[in-house]
């Protein structure tokens, strides 16, 4: 809401400024995800930083037995010569050097030089240590003893790869086990593992004699419709992972008419089979032949062709999805195996398809029936049971897992005899289906099923018709109304409830998220009601980034309409307007700004899409800085001019000096400390809070120290968290993007940030300060303190304590020498703490959320 009496740059100083980017991560990427593609690699002489993200997504993404492009030697060569700018980054990129003697050499290397004062706080010398022992001669004793112990279990080996990867690297330590598995008839499948280990060193020896006959033993397993289904699938991966051979393709197109082969299965888990290949070969290798296969009039061929084609479905090959099409017309076209139809399904949940529209409505309603009596509670009970674990099984089909859910009700068919009861279990997928193809060909189809669905069915039936350009713009605009007013008349009931003011739930995170909880339990009450459309129509339209100026010119319109009539719906439709991208909705806050009718939310709005409008709509922010002294400050933070900063410190108008800083600390805009540290004691309160604010943003050690010195006896604590949380937050809706159009940010991943503001402290106190805090002003013995988890050291005027432990009534305590205090605050010092930024945004690290007080 924009109602509030206060001033726009005392709001401003309330909204949460970004944190400094942490030094350790290096600036996202806004990589299509495409770039990332295997079909396309970087050439040798592209930009290092690219091949440096291509590669490292490469190593991140490896999994055995699954295809995996390779450098160049001479991309191979550059790389090396980054990675020892900086040896311990070497981490991301471990799985580049899988099966390079030179790679190994060079992790090795690596390895021996780490350092112990290097930060390791991911295990990385340990993680180094592991790859060592898997990919090179060095370390294998670590893997010998679990490899001796190497034996079958059921359709498995234990030990299976740390046998192989010794055989791999040091026959000698390996060879007895294999021998003891090899000449073992008992074991049939840890035979098989024995034949890989001796295939590969064959292969490794180039024996040409023993390389024929270990291929030919694993070609007989394949190919023998007596062995186990664990058997066979262990030898196809040893023909598949080792060296290929002359004809490899053609004697495997020849499998592809055994119909045993085509599900290998053991207590439910289904084997890769036929299929692991395909996954471990380039994604057009065999892309061309499955797919002439699928038309094979041999329904045991087309059957295997689909299952391989299921495994490479790819939104940069749109032609292997057209041609499973006439499986979802048909489920009989091909047997489905491990749940391949679902992930055809699916896949055009990801890429537009426009062929595949009349077989998407086709699955709408396509059906399955199972019985239930309703005299009969024991029926209705197993029937009830039947129906639940239809669904999960069906959920688990979309997993890729071996259950189906059409066999399933299948097979309860006949165990519960009464009332027939229709099942649609494709239709939710391909309703999902449905919205991504856009087509208004389903909308008869779509139109019809709403009325059948319930729930949290309805809202995707809705957001389909809606993507299908089923809702006019004034349909759209009247749904955002219906949500206008329910937010309205919640709000009211919230008041009435709790005899508060709509400025105390504002302004009250508590309040807020009573408010917010209370407005989430009424939801399906309205989507039960004849509103329940333009509710889910409303709630669709607020997730969508870029509706279009259609709509936004229809919401502005209507907002005019309202403001005098209604002006809290006219608030609200301009609430969504905040959510939304367009250049309709940049001009008309930029035209709010220019007439000082713009409030703290379009202003973090715009602050948050400086870069979009600095390219677009530079005459348009011109023009609003002409609207006074406010509009002026903030229009040269929205264009980050530098060289207005100091025109506007230098003049004499207290208020547009108050603005600038209040949106320079937004964008972390760079002022010079020594100027803005001159208004902290001005005259004008305002000015005086909005440099103190700046200053404490600004973050370094300089500011630091003027903000403390106005804080006497306070033991106030300086530095950010996950941001710089005001003693009273502003919430705004735009805040997550401010923080991701910071460096490091990531673009459109507002809801965490907004998240944590409704949902945590959305304040920077953490557990364990206000002891310590409280503890400084009252003890006047103690002069300092540090902190770190359980860990403190209180510095007294005579003596250093060092106590560790989890609370007052249990911990250590001893008292540090003047030699081992000095080394501590020494160490902090060559680090150069002080100065440090806080550690964010580090999930692929693995990082613990600590913090250090000083």
């Amino acid at each position: 809401a924009s109602s509030a009496k206060e001033d726009l740059v005392s709001q401003l100083l309330r909204v949460p400024a970004p944190p400094p980017p942490n030094p350790l991560v290096p600036p996202r990427s806004n990589r299509d995800e495409l770039f990332y593609s295997k079909r396309k690699v970087p050439s040798d002489d592209a930009p290092i930083r690219e091949l440096m993200d291509y590669w490292r997504q490469q190593s991140s993404r490896y999994q055995n037995l699954r295809y995996m492009p390779k450098p160049s030697s001479r991309v191979m060569d550059r790389l090396r010569a980054e990675i020892v700018k900086d040896p311990k980054s070497v981490v991301g990129f471990l799985n580049i050097f899988n099966d390079s003697r030179d790679g190994a050499e060079f992790v090795k290397n690596i390895y021996d030089n780490w350092t112990d004062d290097e930060r390791d706080g991911e295990g990385g010398k340990e993680r180094l240590n592991t790859w060592l022992s898997w990919n090179s001669p060095h370390h294998v004793r670590q893997l010998e003893k679990a490899a001796q112990k190497a034996g079958e279990r059921g359709e498995y080996v234990t030990n299976f790869d740390q046998l192989v990867a010794l055989a791999k690297y040091d026959w000698d330590s390996a060879r007895p086990t294999v021998d003891r598995l090899y000449g073992d008839a008992s074991q049939p499948v840890s035979r098989v593992t024995a034949t890989w280990a001796l295939y590969g060193h064959a292969l490794e020896d180039n024996s040409l004699g023993d390389i024929d006959r270990y291929r030919d033993e694993l070609k007989a397993i394949v190919e023998d419709k007596k062995a186990s289904a664990g058997m066979r699938d262990l030898a196809m991966d040893a023909l598949v992972k080792e060296k290929e051979w002359s004809g490899r393709d053609d004697w495997y197109f020849t499998l592809l008419e055994d119909e045993t082969l085509a599900d290998l299965r053991v207590n439910g888990s289904t084997y890769t089979g036929l299929t692991t290949i395909i996954l471990n070969s380039h994604p057009d290798r065999f892309a061309d032949k499955m797919i002439e296969l699928v038309k094979s009039t041999n329904p045991v061929v087309r059957s295997a062709a689909a299952r391989n084609l299921a495994v490479m479905l790819d939104p940069e090959r749109p032609d292997v999805i057209k041609a499973l099409l006439p499986w979802l017309e048909d489920p009989n076209w091909a047997t489905d195996t491990n749940g391949s139809r679902m992930r055809v399904l699916q896949a055009l949940q990801r890429v537009k398809v426009p062929e595949s529209a009349p077989a998407l409505i086709k699955l709408l309603d396509e059906k399955e029936t199972y019985y239930v009596d309703p005299n009969a509670n024991a029926a209705n009970a197993a029937a009830t049971a039947a129906n639940t674990m239809a669904n999960a099984a069906n959920a688990m089909v979309r997993a890729s897992n071996a259950v189906s859910a059409t066999s399933f009700s299948a097979s309860n068919a006949n165990s519960i005899k009464g009332k027939p009861v229709t099942h649609y279990p494709l239709r939710d997928d391909a309703v999902r289906a449905l919205t991504t193809q856009e087509d208004m060909r389903a909308l008869p189809a779509l139109r019809r099923i709403l009325g059948e669905t319930e729930g949290y069915q309805r809202g995707t039936v809705v957001k389909a018709i809606f993507k299908c350009k089923g809702y006019t713009v004034a349909e759209q605009a009247n749904a955002l109304e219906t949500m206008a007013r329910s937010a309205r008349d919640q709000m009211a009931r919230i008041m009435a409830e709790t005899g508060l003011t709509e400025e105390a739930l504002r302004n009250d995170l508590s309040l807020a998220r009573t408010a917010t909880n209370s407005y989430i339990t009424t939801i399906n009450d309205v989507m039960s009601s004849p509103q329940g459309v333009d509710f889910m129509l409303g709630g669709e339209l607020t997730q969508v980034r870029e509706p279009g100026d259609a709509l936004i010119r229809e919401v502005i319109a209507r907002m005019s309409q309202h403001e005098k009539r209604e002006p809290e719906i006219a608030e609200a439709l301009r609430g969504f307007l905040l959510m939304w991208k367009g250049p309709a909705v940049n001009s008309l806050f930029l035209k709010d700004l220019k007439d000082g009718k713009a409030d703290v939310h379009s202003v973090v709005k715009l602050l948050s899409i400086r870069k979009e409008l600095q390219e677009k709509h530079s005459g348009e922010v011109s023009d609003a800085r002409r609207g006074g002294p406010v509009q002026s400050a903030i229009g040269a933070c929205l264009m980050e001019s530098e060289d207005a900063y100091p025109e506007i410190l230098n003049g004499d108008n207290p208020e547009a000096k108050a603005a600038l800083l209040g949106c320079a600390r937004l964008i972390r805009a760079k002022l010079p400390v020594k100027e803005v540290a001159k208004f902290i004691s001005h005259a004008d309160k305002r000015l005086a809070a909005a440099a103190e604010s700046f200053l404490e943003s600004e973050d370094s050690a300089e500011a630091r120290n003027i903000v403390l010195s106005l804080h006497p006896n306070e033991a106030k604590i300086m530095g950010a968290t996950t941001g710089f949380w005001p003693e009273r937050n502003q919430v705004t809706v735009a805040l997550g993007d401010l923080f991701d159009s910071m460096p490091g940010g990531s673009p459109n991943n507002a809801n965490p940030i907004l998240g944590y503001l409704l949902s945590a402290s959305g304040g920077r106190e953490i557990e364990g300060e206000k002891p310590l805090r409280d503890e400084i002003k009252k003890d006047t013995d103690l002069v300092g303190a540090y902190s770190y988890l359980d860990n403190v050291i209180r510095i007294y005027k005579d003596k250093v304590a060092y106590t560790w432990g989890k609370d007052d009534s249990r911990y250590n305590e001893r008292f540090l020498s003047k030699e081992e205090f000095d080394r501590f605050t020494g160490y902090l010092s060559s680090q150069n703490v002080d100065e440090m930024a806080p550690f964010l945004d580090c999930e692929q690290y693995n990082c613990e959320t600590n913090q250090l007080l000083m």
